[in-house]
């Protein structure tokens, strides 16, 4: 998709979500059809060196 502050955009269908904490922001189009997708699961990450480490559950 397609980052842009913290947003990312779905480039199948459109949707908008905060990659912060994984909520729609804004709803897309499938075709003729409104999707209704659900949040996004986040994960804490951090830098370390040349490394992102992502904590995972």
């Amino acid at each position: 998709g397609n980052l842009e502050d913290h947003y990312i955009t779905c480039p199948k269908h459109g949707s908008v979500f905060d990659v912060v904490n994984g909520d729609l922001h804004e709803p897309g189009k499938l075709l003729f059809f409104k999707v209704k997708p659900q949040k996004l699961k986040s994960f804490p990450v951090k830098i370390v060196g040349d490394d992102l480490m992502v904590e995972m559950e």
